[in-house]
């Protein structure tokens, strides 16, 4: 990846000022990445062109990994009855809101790629589905297209693993009984000392709007429509109040409190 044709992140000057993540979490050690960059090289265009370029670098091992994964795997007697699933744990700030690394709330870091490809599904192959899912949905969804039907409790004292199963995406991409919530939640840790789940900081992506609510109340709205690089919280817009309240409610919903 040449420096030269590299493009670095479209960002907008002063973004953070209406942000609440550091302000927030004062106490994480990555929120100083980005000015780590600044200070590292002569100009921030230059610090996030080699950071992007030693990323993409690793992009491109990892898909040639993936690549000898999946041949081996059609040249093998379980290329035909194989579920494969793609998918990573987090995204990655590159400089977007001034901030260089994962563990927020924004769209950089908490949407991931996630590309299944399941046997005899035919219909479903190529197609992009819009609807919000979560990591969690993961697990159901390997038993549903493998027919397990065993409980995971190991006793009386456990709780079914959450999650729905993604199979009526697969089989009807454009007309899914998806069961499921209308948006997925991302979790960051708020409180350090606890692990109570209303002492954390939480965001849910619905189709169109991104909620985050911060341990310490704090909060952000964007419009996924208007505004896809989330530049302007719009949470003390009176006009997204409802909206802001049901998307509160379902996010209070998923924690169960």
């Amino acid at each position: 990846y040449l420096l030269e044709t590299l493009k670095i992140p479209v960002t907008k000057k002063n973004d953070r000022e209406d942000t609440h993540y550091r302000s927030t979490l004062r106490w994480a050690p990555w929120a100083k990445h980005f000015e780590e960059l600044k200070a590292s090289f002569p100009t921030t265009e230059v610090g996030l062109a080699k950071y992007l370029q030693a990323y993409l670098a690793c992009v491109s091992f990892v898909d040639d990994q993936v690549g000898k994964v999946l041949e081996t795997l059609r040249n093998s007697k379980f290329n035909k009855n194989t579920v494969v699933i793609l998918t990573s744990d987090h995204g990655y700030n590159h400089g977007e809101k001034d901030f260089l690394y994962k563990n927020n709330l924004w769209e950089e870091s908490t949407r991931v790629p996630m590309i299944i490809k399941a046997p005899n599904k035919k219909s479903s192959q190529g197609k992009h589905i819009s609807h919000p899912v979560s990591l969690i949905d993961i697990y159901p969804t390997i038993a549903d297209l493998s027919s397990i039907n065993a409980s995971n409790l190991k006793n009386d004292k456990g709780k079914p693993l959450s999650g729905y199963s993604l199979k009526p995406f697969i089989e009807s991409p454009n007309n899914p009984q998806w069961n499921g919530p209308d948006v997925a939640l991302t979790v960051v840790r708020g409180n350090v000392k606890s692990s109570i789940p209303n002492e954390q900081s939480y965001s849910v992506r619905s189709e169109t709007y991104r909620y985050i609510r911060y341990f310490n109340g704090k909060e952000e709205l964007y419009d996924h429509i208007k505004d896809p690089y989330e530049w302007k919280n719009l949470a003390s817009n009176k006009a997204f109040k409802r909206i802001k309240k049901k998307l509160g409610q379902q996010m209070d919903e998923l924690l169960d409190i």
